[in-house]
């Protein structure tokens, strides 16, 4: 925060040994005019900006660094806050060193002393860490210490106090329990308070009784425990300091106790240190005085603290006589990267937690200069897991406020998502949810149960520009197919449609039930010809509502929908559709009809073993997405909005990808004849 008397104090003190000398200050803002402000007889010649934007500045002329030079100052003061102060040190040093022009930093002091005397590694945003360096450093130290959250464990969630809205989400005794939490800690009236003080502050300011409060510490603490997991990467370098026999300190601002910290280190595996330094044990911050308590604790002894945070974990421990290094956080390594546009875009704790999996996935390894993704089961959590997550919580939020007995999940592709739904109803303790079926289903089935006479073999020939041959060609679960007469088509028709209604009865499926049916992308074709022959009215439920061919059924809800005149909207563009539908399958063949006894039938297995394998393996990446979401951070009656998921999906094409994991992509319409080219990203009619 800004204060006069602290700006005015630090310059006369900085400035006192060149009072005689030629001075400029570099910067315009509040800290440059109250510098400008202070009378005394201190020369100060000029102002600097980097790139000038005016002629004067409270009467003082503006200059670049060049031209302060040209004119003779011997001495510049960063009129600046601490951790921009390094950043405006490192772009000058070097001119300023080539001319004898000394640097003060208004808070640092003399920079090029205390650089001199200490290493900061890692501090500018495009610094690269290399491991091997880090090692070096640790090899030359004696005593190394580690700062605890978002260095060596880390959140699940975008925000830490995205913790609090999870716990929110589990109570309803406290109303706007995020904000109360938030507030019993900032404005407590204890100096960087404990856990304990923290909830004795919420208690009375809330009129709770002790045993509510409890509950709520107890629940808190089992959420973070939920959530906070090793950053193995780092983990691997903290034990590295171990096999080097160095002495190991974790310190941290946080209001949880030591001995708290210690059980969720030790549950991630993070054990063998000296002890924890705790911001709420010594009643101050690393911004305050912790680092001296460090320092009274380990001695004299070469010391190098290892954190994320520039000021807090960089310049503190420098100006604490610690080197540093800085390792950024998998946060700040995504506002940097290619991915950053989403970040805009989200709003609601859902879509948070969402991305901040994304993030933390695909920034795991904090030194890794280029990360590749070559693995199936990588790849689909990054960019399908989002999109099935949001799906999954779309249909779990409709099946809350609708009163469906049954859901039928149509076959292929409600296989994983019938897997998925009933994860979500154990998860979540759904007792009440509407029972999930996997349904045999496809429009080759219905088409062979349709065309039991004159009006629904005119349909489908309408429908689908086909010819009797297109239609025989259908009756068939090979390549080898004979040509039948109309009379014969409804005889196979009849025999199918009533194979379907044993297998439907079989199900236990009464069509007086309200029903709901859940496809992936779907023109609603299947539905239709169900609700015609079978099961009277259903309700869509799907991902997209695709373009369809037949008459749309008027009961369909859709997550989202194709406009083919608004690319943005435009979900299961050729690539996408594909991609989706070729992994998101059974591991059985397409569903051909049925036989008179209610058994199905299916065509040939195209697919080989490697392909099958593929498929597995990306559906394991989307199920390790959806169940780290649902399981602890899934907020009830939060939505997702699609176009974050349908972001996320689209940086598949601007991530380093091996392309040969994409070549088992592979996908069929046995229906029209039409193959997709296994890259997923070409049609061709065969």
């Amino acid at each position: 925060m800004f204060n006069l008397n602290n700006v005015s104090m630090n310059f006369i003190k900085r400035i006192e040994p060149y009072r005689n000398m030629r001075i400029a200050v570099y910067g315009t803002g509040n800290n440059a005019k109250a510098i400008l402000k202070i009378p005394s007889d201190v020369d100060v010649f000029c102002v600097v900006e980097n790139i000038p934007s005016r002629s004067t500045f409270m009467k003082y002329p503006v200059m670049s660094i060049e031209q302060a030079i040209d004119s003779g100052i011997n001495v510049i003061v960063l009129a600046a806050e601490t951790d921009i102060e390094i950043i405006i040190y490192r772009r000058i040093e070097e001119i300023c060193r080539r001319n004898n022009v000394k640097v003060l930093g208004l808070h640092l002091g003399d920079i090029d002393k205390l650089f001199s005397k200490h290493k900061l590694y890692g501090y500018e945003a495009n610094e690269h860490v290399d491991l091997n360096q880090i090692k070096e450093l640790i090899d030359s130290h004696d005593i190394i210490s580690f700062d605890i959250f978002d260095t060596i464990i880390e959140r699940k969630t975008l925000i830490p106090q995205d913790v609090f809205l999870i716990l929110q989400n589990k109570t309803d005794t406290i109303h706007n329990f995020q904000f109360r939490r938030f507030h019993s800690e900032i404005v407590n009236d204890k100096e960087n308070p404990s856990y304990d003080e923290i909830y004795e502050f919420f208690k009375m300011a809330y009129v709770l009784e002790n045993d509510e409060v409890q509950i709520l510490k107890n629940l808190e603490l089992d959420i973070e425990n939920s959530i906070i997991c090793a950053k193995k990467a780092v983990v691997t370098l903290f034990e590295y300091v171990k096999r080097k026999n160095k002495t190991v300190y974790l310190i941290s601002d946080m209001y949880l106790s030591k001995e708290s910290l210690r059980r969720i280190l030790d549950k991630n595996g993070i054990t063998g240190f000296a002890d924890i330094l705790v911001s709420n044990e010594f009643r101050s911050s690393k911004n305050e005085g912790l680092f001296e308590h460090y320092i009274e604790r380990c001695g004299e002894d070469k010391r190098l603290h290892i954190g994320d945070h520039p000021k807090l974990d960089g310049i503190n421990a420098i100006m604490h006589g610690i080197d540093a290094v800085i390792i950024p956080n998998a946060l700040d390594l995504f506002k940097k990267s290619r991915y950053q546009h989403v970040l805009m875009q989200v709003d609601t704790i859902n879509e948070r937690s969402i991305v901040a999996l994304f993030a933390n996935k695909l920034f795991s390894d904090p030194f890794e200069r280029r990360h590749v993704i070559s693995e199936a089961r990588e790849y689909a959590y990054l960019f399908l897991g989002p999109l099935i997550a949001a799906f999954m919580t779309w249909l779990i939020e409709e099946t809350r406020k609708s009163k469906y007995s049954k859901l039928l999940f149509a076959s292929r592709d409600g296989y994983l998502l019938l897997k998925l739904y009933k994860k979500a109803i154990e998860i979540l303790g759904m007792n009440d949810a509407p029972e999930g079926i996997y349904l045999y289903t496809s429009r080759k089935a219905c088409l062979r149960s349709y065309c039991t006479n004159e009006e629904g073999l005119k349909e489908i020939i309408n429908q689908y520009n086909f010819t009797l041959e297109d239609i025989s060609r259908n009756f068939s679960e090979g390549d080898d197919y004979h040509s039948l007469t109309k009379e014969e088509i409804f005889s196979c028709a009849e025999k199918e449609l009533f194979g379907y209604k044993k297998y439907l009865k079989e199900l236990g499926i009464d069509n007086k039930e309200e029903l709901g049916i859940v496809d992936l992308v779907s023109g609603g074709t299947c539905q239709y010809y169900l609700e015609k022959l079978l099961l009277n009215k259903m309700t869509g439920l799907y991902l997209c509502r695709g373009l369809s061919w037949v008459k749309i059924p008027p009961y369909i809800k859709a997550l989202t929908e194709e406009h083919p005149n608004d690319p943005t909207a435009y979900l299961s563009k050729i690539e996408q559709l594909t991609l989706l539908e070729a992994v998101i399958t059974s591991p059985e063949p397409s569903l051909a009809g049925f036989t008179e006894m209610g058994e199905p039938l299916f065509l040939e297995d195209k697919s080989s073993d490697d392909d099958r394998k593929f498929v597995k393996e990306m559906q394991d990446g989307i199920s390790d997405f959806f169940e780290e979401y649902i399981r602890y951070l899934y907020v009830e009656g939060c939505p997702v909005h699609i176009s974050i998921v349908k972001e996320l999906m689209s940086y598949r094409n601007v991530a380093e990808v091996d392309q040969s994991l994409l070549s088992h992509i592979y996908l069929e319409d046995e229906l029209l004849g039409i193959q997709f080219g296994r890259k997923g990203d070409n049609a061709k009619n065969h």
